[in-house]
């Protein structure tokens, strides 16, 4: 059934990168959902999708995404590095996870609150959707649907690159696209006494004949 309330709390480890220095913060993530199809299925699926997030936001690094340098670093290095469109702080982290939670789940649920806190500090942030998307205005993978968290470097995919369909988190009322209409084509094949002047001939079938 729609319009049902949900609730969900989970933690998870990640680095901030600020003033040349890592910190590592464990975070704390309580929101408030509530779904809008009566899809019971594929409310289980927008579940998962939601842990699939904070999975790839776990053991992750925090980096502006100006400082091109040190996501360049950090992925030589192998470390899994988010990018976000501000100096990373428990109050960008959350609204990044409350956009993309959102994204992801395309209107068969809706994300009402992130509660946000870590263990650096003693303050939680709270955002929905009434609070200013400040940074959060221009697009970017918080507002995609598919399950990328990525830094962007020079316009290259430096992360992960995965879709929801190769993932099985597709939405079981999800429809296949139509195959694309191919024009039929006759093969005319001519065959001469010189195999040098063998040809093969393709063109397109005409009806009307």
């Amino acid at each position: 059934m729609s319009y049902v309330r949900l609730g969900w709390s989970v933690s998870f480890t990640a680095g901030i990168y600020v003033n040349n220095k890592v910190t590592m913060n464990t975070f704390g993530i309580d929101m408030q959902m509530m779904t809008l199809t009566t899809n019971s299925s594929d409310h289980d699926i927008g579940l998962d999708r939601l842990k699939y997030i904070v999975l790839q936001f776990n053991n992750s690094i925090f980096v502006n995404q100006d400082d091109t340098k040190a996501i360049d670093q950090f992925t030589k290095a192998g470390f899994n590095v988010i990018s976000l469109p501000s100096e990373p702080c428990e109050q960008i982290v959350g609204l990044a996870l409350f956009y993309k939670l959102n994204s992801i789940l395309e209107g068969q649920i809706q994300v009402l609150d992130v509660n946000i806190s870590s263990s650096g500090s003693t303050i939680t942030y709270l955002h929905n959707d009434e609070e200013e998307p400040g940074p959060f205005e221009d697009e970017g993978w918080w507002t995609a649907s598919d399950p990328n968290c990525y830094a962007n470097l020079n316009n290259k995919v430096v992360a992960l690159n995965h879709t929801w369909k190769a993932l099985e988190l597709h939405w079981d009322s999800y429809d296949a696209p139509e195959e694309p209409d191919i024009e039929e084509i006759s093969i005319e094949l001519t065959l001469e006494p010189n195999p040098k002047e063998n040809v093969v001939a393709f063109k397109p079938k005409d009806d009307k004949k």
